[in-house]
């Protein structure tokens, strides 16, 4: 989420780790999920963020 907030068109996720989630079904999506929520939950709270779309390369990099 860091990464796309700071302007990456995309993230890639390690082979490994997308075997994993495979292997787990519907846990794996839950826990990506998981991983997704709870890294914008830190982002916004950094950034002093009441939404999402708050969030900008600005407010993530210091000048």
């Amino acid at each position: 989420m860091r990464l796309l907030a700071l302007g990456a068109d995309g993230v890639l996720l390690g082979r490994a780790f997308v075997y994993a989630l495979a292997a787990a079904g519907e846990q794996g999506v839950a826990h990506v999920l998981d991983l997704i929520a709870s890294e914008m939950k830190v982002a916004m709270t950094l950034t002093g963020a009441r939404a999402v779309g708050e969030i900008s390369r600005e407010s993530l990099v210091r000048a």
